[in-house]
């Protein structure tokens, strides 16, 4: 078997309808290839569609994990993936029908390499998009992976979960998703795909960008709310402080001094804007308000001591 895609969900049939359909579409020429579907709530409505596309002869192996969490989700399916390269994606993408041949031939042209991360473009439900997507934190918070950059070597942090593939001879080595980290049923903390990508960069495992294996993020309406988007990069400044370990620097109730002055300057900055500024400034200043927010309340929950990766 050439490549098995891995993917997790919870109770999204309809959003999972558009991405195994996407599948469906896949050129895979010569391409061995499989589907494995976690579905992390066990779900009537999501088992009934895996049905659907077994039928239609999508080669798809659906299996439940009870554990509530992606990383649990992820893990399970790990050991039971036949394929020499293991594509790890979402359940909100939309592939590219060239996806896989792109990911395939650009791991035989890096043989010495083990992990390789592609580009994540929106796909918006609307047209109408008034905010500004080159934003950092906006890509962020909608996962937009596009770096600008030719094919070669990269930050393991620029790698993100829609859209990356690691042979499978590598994880058999023991190296699995800390389940810690990503979407459960607790505290939310992102980046638990670059906290697993660290950890295989420490090994020797540099990344590869792979710019022409494209998928899009499908963008829920909500998640073009204001209101979406503060929650999204707050919990981001938390997950960056949380990686970053506790400074060397005087601490006040667990928190590092710098970050009261630091945040009640970004909060200063925004009302200013309020009253001063255009629109794009405004957007701007709110979104590092939250960040900074974030970042404080996670100092407050309490970081390690030492840092979890390096960006």
């Amino acid at each position: 078997m050439d490549i098995s895609i891995i993917l997790s969900t919870s109770r999204r049939p309809q959003i999972l309808s558009r991405t195994l359909q996407s599948f469906a579409e896949l050129n895979t020429e010569y391409l061995q290839w499989e589907i494995v579907l976690v579905d992390n709530a066990d779900d009537a409505e999501t088992r009934q569609l895996a049905a659907e596309f077994v039928e239609s002869l999508l080669p798809l192996t659906y299996i439940i994990e009870a554990r509530v969490g992606k990383n649990f989700a992820l893990n399970t399916a790990i050991p039971k993936a036949k394929g020499s390269l293991l594509v790890f994606t979402d359940d909100d993408i939309l592939a590219d029908p060239d996806w896989l041949v792109r990911i395939w031939e650009g791991a035989k042209r890096w043989p010495n390499h083990s992990v390789f991360g592609g580009k994540i473009l929106p796909n918006f439900p609307t047209e109408d998009v008034t905010f500004d997507i080159e934003n950092r934190l906006v890509k962020s918070a909608l996962v937009i992976a596009d770096w600008k950059l030719p094919e070669g070597e990269y930050k393991p942090s620029m790698v993100w979960g829609p859209n990356f593939a690691v042979r499978s001879c590598v994880l058999e080595n023991g190296f699995r998703f800390n389940p810690d980290f990503g979407p459960n049923s607790g505290r939310y903390l992102m980046g638990d795909e670059t906290e697993f990508l660290y950890r295989l960069d420490q090994a020797g495992h540099t990344p590869v960008y792979l710019p022409e294996a494209l998928v899009h993020h499908q963008i829920r309406p909500e998640q073009l709310s204001m209101e979406w988007l503060r929650r999204r990069v707050a919990a981001y400044g938390g997950t960056f402080a949380f990686m970053s370990g506790l400074p060397h620097s005087p601490l006040l109730f667990g928190v590092p001094r710098y970050m009261y002055s630091q945040t009640l300057q970004a909060f200063l900055h925004y009302l200013r804007s309020r009253l001063f500024s255009d629109d794009k400034t405004r957007f701007e200043s709110e979104l590092m308000y939250w960040y900074r927010k974030g970042m404080l309340l996670q100092y407050w929950i309490g970081v390690p001591k030492e840092k979890v990766i390096v960006y």
